[in-house]
């Protein structure tokens, strides 16, 4: 009863902060901007729900309104609630399956509870189940694993981390290249200092999700940011796009370059020649759950960073997670297992010709 005790306090408490948090968030930002037209009649009473939407969302639920489904998950947002969880979770000790479903139950009652003092068409079972899976997902990083599990992480982590940091160079250059656009879009609300700071805040916390695009860019799978329109580095299909100044960094659409798809597949080799194993049989054993890893890995990142935005066109943004999942293990996995192989099946090539150089004739 006790260690039950334990792992609720570990999940309430992240939880709870983190609402707190967005609400005043939310009621700080009303208050600032409280004497604008905009506003009409709203209330402080009013941002805190509206703060609680948003707070739903960071775990994945959605606000719907007027037929419009707002669902496209603020990522950085999560990753930090996700990151105060394993720590306080840590910090309890909690290291057993009945201690993490107890954790799990009661984020997913606390989540549920306080997701009622939301707006009107926030979804708040589906957070509830978001905030649920999050504490399973950090218990899986504190129970004891297989050895083979292990095995194969050390070989998933390097390059998943590679092609975190591939996706952060081609925003970069996005960035770089596109800062005129992003000025001009940025120029065009006349915010002043402080609403400027708020308003680069807000897509700070989109950073993953367009990292995420990023990827799928680099894998061919490509992107959309609306109906009827595409972003891959075989072509793009644009169309009127949201005001929004991060999304001065996407390609023009004369930009191609189908070459880029290579690069995942050359990090995968270099991260497999580098964690070299010791047989072709502990390259089936380690290297295809590492490629398994992968694989859910991409899929479930391309699940987070898609949904609505808006209504009509806007209902439609992100990328197809199956397919994004299938193309970067191809690549990057694939590259991985060849990376893996390739020693040893030279050594074996190169045995075999000794032993045909030696044959009496």
């Amino acid at each position: 009863m006790r260690r039950a005790g334990a792992s609720i306090a570990a999940v309430i408490q992240p939880i709870v902060f983190s609402w707190i948090v967005t609400v005043l968030l939310a009621i700080f930002c009303f208050t600032i901007s409280a004497s604008s037209p905009a506003l009409g009649e709203l209330q402080w009473q009013d941002a805190a729900r509206m703060g609680t939407s948003i707070w739903l969302l960071i775990f994945g639920g959605p606000l719907e309104q007027d037929g419009t489904t707002i669902g496209v998950m603020p990522l950085l947002a999560t990753a930090l609630v996700m990151w105060a969880l394993y720590r306080s979770m840590r910090k309890r000790q909690i290291a057993t399956w009945f201690d993490i479903g107890a954790g799990a139950l009661t984020a997913f009652a606390v989540t549920s509870l306080i997701g009622l003092i939301a707006l009107p068409g926030s979804v708040q079972l589906l957070g509830g189940l978001g905030a649920a899976v999050m504490v399973v997902a950090c218990g899986l990083l504190l129970v004891q694993r297989p050895e083979w599990l292990e095995n194969s992480w050390v070989l998933a982590k390097p390059l998943l981390l590679a092609l975190t940091l591939l996706a952060l160079i081609m925003f970069t250059v996005g960035l770089v290249t596109g800062w005129d656009r992003v000025r001009e879009i940025q120029d065009y609300y006349l915010l002043g200092v402080f609403s400027t700071v708020i308003f680069a805040l807000a897509q700070l916390f989109f950073l993953p999700n367009v990292l995420i695009w990023a990827l799928a860019y680099i894998s061919g799978v490509g992107f959309s940011v609306g109906a009827g329109t595409h972003f891959s580095p075989f072509g793009i299909a644009s169309a009127p796009l949201p005001a929004l100044p991060i999304l001065g960094a996407l390609p023009e659409p004369q930009v191609t370059m189908p070459w880029i798809i290579a690069v995942p597949i050359v990090i995968g080799i270099g991260i497999g020649l580098w964690r070299s194993v010791p047989s072709l049989k502990e390259v089936a054993i380690r290297g295809l759950p590492a490629f398994g890893f992968i694989l859910f890995a991409a899929a479930l990142a391309g699940a987070l960073a898609s949904g609505g935005i808006g209504p009509g066109r806007m209902s439609e943004v992100g990328l197809a997670p199956p397919l994004f999942g299938i193309a970067i293990a191809g690549e990057a996995g694939g590259g991985l297992l060849i990376g893996l192989s390739a020693p040893h099946l030279i050594e074996k090539v190169r045995q075999r010709r000794h032993r045909d150089d030696t044959l009496p004739e």
